[in-house]
């Protein structure tokens, strides 16, 4: 079994000002053992969904390198628990 060591750490977040809810909007994901290091953003910050919760999901660019070659690309994110919580409701 190969253990990979991840790191994920927040550069910024957006706050909604409709649920007041503060998401996570900017990280920078490194595997050191994949000599990988990544810059994720999302393309617009208000990508939050109303539904019967608010969540924010959406679409986000990469940029980084990998094993030394510089990377790009696009990905999407969706996080749940900034609002409120979900716990009991299913």
């Amino acid at each position: 079994m190969r253990l990979t060591i991840l790191f994920i750490q927040v550069r910024d977040s957006w706050r909604s000002p409709s649920s007041e809810a503060e998401y996570p909007s900017a990280w920078t994901v490194e595997i050191p053992s994949l000599n990988l290091s990544l810059d994720i953003e999302p393309y617009l910050a208000d990508q939050e969904m109303d539904v019967s919760y608010a969540y924010w999901e959406g679409a986000v660019e990469v940029n980084g390198i990998v094993k030394g070659n510089a990377v790009s690309g696009s990905g999407y994110v969706e996080m749940t628990g900034y609002a409120a919580s979900m716990e009991g409701e299913f």
